[in-house]
This record gives structure tokens, sequence and C-alpha cells, in this order.
């Protein structure tokens, strides 16, 4: 490119637009790009799944995930008459105490191993 069509280049990019005009450009394109990413993280959060706590009730055992914290959906011992988020065969417990078994529970017929916690037993 000769300096002639530089120029010729130059001046056809450079009409018409103000520095005003430029700069309220960049803003408004960098004011959209933060809304995008703001509305992405948004919607990330909203389809992460969030595990349920041990003695929530429960539909299936996935809401108890059990991959990473053990629980399955099941009827707690002593029996509540709902399904909730409890530890299986083999799985931590919390114990038990007067007032009643403390969380996480062991599943039903299982027992706590230790009235202060341990692993859940037949």
């Amino acid at each position: 490119m000769d300096g002639t069509m530089f120029d010729a280049v130059a001046r056809r990019l450079g009409s018409g637009l103000t520095r005003r005009a430029g700069v309220r450009g960049l803003v408004a394109g960098a004011l959209g790009l933060a809304a995008g990413r703001a509305a992405t993280l948004e919607a990330a959060a909203a389809g992460r799944r969030r595990c349920l706590k041990a003695g929530d009730q429960c539909d299936r055992s996935g809401q108890c995930c059990p991959k990473t914290t053990g629980r399955i959906c099941k009827q707690p011992n002593p029996p509540s008459g709902s399904e909730v988020c409890c530890s299986p065969k083999g799985e931590p417990c919390g114990g038990e105490r007067p007032s009643g078994p403390v969380k996480p529970q062991c599943c039903f017929p299982l027992r706590c191993s230790n009235k202060k916690g341990g692993k859940c037993v037949r």
C-alpha cells in the first residue's frame, strides 16, 4: 500500500466519527460485554445442582449427592414417615442423644455403631 492509498483509507475511516461518538461506542460495547458476562454467570449458578443436607426430605437419592456425601434418599432410623438424606451401611453417622439421633442419621434398618458417632451398621 502506497502513501496515497493509506491516506485515502484513513480519511474514509476517520470521516463522520467524532471522538465523542467513538468513546460512546466503546463505553456501550464494554457495558454490553459486562451485562452478557453477568447473565452467563447467573445462568451457570442456576444450573448448578445443590445437595440436600443430612436429614432433609428428598424424593430421590440424586438430591443427596451420594458420590460426594455418601448419603442416599431413604427412610431414616427411626422411621419418620418420609424419606430423607440418610447414611447407608458403612457410612458415617452422628450417634444418638436422649432427644434422638444426631445427623447424619442411618437409613432404616441400620443403627449407628457408637452413641457419639461412628458408622452405620446392622
